[in-house]
């Protein structure tokens, strides 16, 4: 008997992101949950994929054999993991194209061995959350809510336009202790003030891995879905700020995993087509554009909840931010969206809705 195929509609994904983003009062409903099944099936897929190229091509003692052998007989636990790992996604899926087999295939048995603890193994688990060395931890980095920060495993911004494949140094240990805390305290003021994006972080972001940097930002990468890099200035953070940044990049995972059911941007030149931002003022890609409608919107309605806090606690106004994210509905952002024919129609037609919104609220 076929298994039951997991629908994945992105008009009703949309519209469901729409509705609970408004003003976060509301879950997320079958729609998004569907979406995030199929996609972690999706995944699952690609890595039994990877066993299946790697056993055509194994070389009796070669890294696929093993890695065969380690898929087919490890634990439950150890591919729930390998699931939810950023670096297995890209190698697996996003950035198959990128890596011969065999590299794959010795990441997968060499993340596999030090899951398991595996008493010969010695170097990062593939989250960067954990060294061991001949099987035995000599570092775990601190988690909040599940969610790794991490600030020393040396791959930890593979991938993602912060310089070539190599080790990074890890950051200062005032870093480690300033990130932790505010991440901290971050999610402690979404549990008390806006649930709903409280469990949609903890849903969609693994790891977090702050950064020193002139400017505070933060940012994400569609080849690595649930990891979120973010920027500490010398000035320091509010917790504010970094509440909106969870929230912001979260919003990015769950629309990369959209994608890969739906390709929002047809391939061609709208790819490199640039576009200023009317939030921002940087310049954008098509793709990233119509992302950010989604991601402001979203900022809206959070800071909409989060009028009225204390702003001591937050360390921001709130209905300056909240004004911040709304402007650009409200100085035609989207003419862009309306005219590009290599755009979605469900995404344009959801980003005109969510103009519509604004709009209507703020106008």
């Amino acid at each position: 008997m076929k298994s039951k195929s997991i629908a994945c509609d992105l008009p009703d994904v949309l519209s469901e992101i729409h509705r609970t983003t408004a003003r976060w009062n509301i879950p997320f409903g079958p729609a998004c949950d569907s979406m995030e099944l199929a996609y972690r099936k999706k995944l699952a897929i690609h890595v039994g994929n990877v066993a299946g190229v790697a056993l055509l091509n194994a070389d009796e003692d070669g890294e696929e054999c093993a890695c065969v052998d380690l898929l087919t007989n490890c634990t439950e636990d150890v591919i729930q993991t390998l699931l939810d790992t950023p670096a297995v996604a890209a190698r697996c899926y996003w950035e198959r194209n990128r890596y011969h087999h065999s590299e794959i295939a010795k990441f997968l048995k060499d993340a596999i061995l030090l899951l398991s603890q595996d008493k010969n193994s010695t170097g990062w688990t593939p989250l960067g959350d954990v060294f061991l060395k001949k099987g035995i931890a000599e570092y775990i980095a601190p988690r909040i809510e599940g969610i790794v920060i991490d600030t020393v495993s040396p791959s930890r911004l593979e991938g993602s336009g912060a310089g070539p494949w190599r080790d990074f140094p890890p950051e200062t240990s005032d870093i480690q202790i300033e990130a932790k805390q505010l991440i901290s305290s971050a999610i402690e003021l979404l549990d008390k003030h806006c649930a709903t994006a409280s469990e949609f972080v903890r849903r969609e972001l693994r790891v977090v891995v702050p950064r020193s940097t002139d400017s505070a930002g933060s940012s994400s990468t569609i080849s690595y879905p649930g990891r979120a890099v973010l920027d500490f200035p010398k000035r320091g953070l509010t917790v504010g700020e970094v509440a909106e940044a969870l929230v912001h990049e979260s919003l990015h995972t769950l629309l990369y995993k959209l994608e890969a059911f739906h390709h929002w941007v047809d391939d061609g030149p709208a790819w490199s087509q640039k576009i200023t931002s009317p939030w921002s003022g940087n310049k954008l890609s098509l793709h990233a554009y119509s992302h950010a409608c989604f991601v402001w919107y979203a900022l809206a309605g959070l800071w909409f909840q989060l009028d009225g806090v204390d702003e001591t606690v937050l360390g921001v106004q709130p209905r300056f931010r909240m004004w911040g994210s709304v402007k650009g509905f409200l100085n035609d952002a989207l003419h862009h969206i309306e005219q590009e024919e290599a755009l979605s129609i469900a995404v344009r037609q959801g980003c005109r809705a969510l103009q519509s919104d604004i709009v209507d609220w703020y106008g």
